[in-house]
């Protein structure tokens, strides 16, 4: 959606600025492993999205980015460095403090009665379990399909 890639452009044009949106990227040879893109504020660091390249997972892309980015918080004076919800499992092994959040959503229609019930309650953390026991090649093909603009149903893309 280019309203989000707009909203972070323009955060992270004043990263000299004390409330700010900040990009992070783990590159090899050129080419990026692991980015992370966070929101600050005050006193407090948000990982807000954080994504690393399949190819380089058994490597620890991921985690030596992550391991980096609390580096530089630390460094900079953030108390809080925030993984934020959901809480997965990876982000409980980083913490050493976590506060309970919930997941609120209204449907409006009954695609989104279906939506909330079947996939948010139920299935979302299954499949996203079953996806990671997948092997990466399965997991490569899957995401090229579902990011595919034909994976999109209509009147969502």
């Amino acid at each position: 959606d280019k309203r989000f890639e707009s909203l972070f452009v323009a955060a992270s044009v004043g990263a000299d600025n004390d409330n700010c949106c900040l990009v992070s990227a783990l590159k090899l040879n050129g080419e990026t492993c692991a980015v992370m893109v966070s929101v600050v504020g005050g006193k407090r660091m948000a990982g807000h999205v954080f994504a690393y390249d399949l190819a380089h997972e058994k490597s620890g892309a991921g985690v030596l980015l992550l391991e980096e980015c609390l580096r530089y918080a630390v460094a900079n004076g953030y108390e809080v460095f925030d993984l934020l919800a959901p809480g997965d499992a990876y982000k409980f092994d980083w913490c050493d403090e976590q506060a309970e959040v919930h997941d609120w959503a209204l449907a409006s229609s009954v695609r989104g009665h279906v939506f909330t019930r079947l996939y948010l309650a139920r299935l979302r953390e299954h499949l996203k379990e079953t996806a990671k026991r997948l092997p990466v090649p399965v997991r490569r093909v899957l995401r090229k399909t579902l990011a595919s603009p034909a994976a999109v149903p209509p009147g969502l893309g």
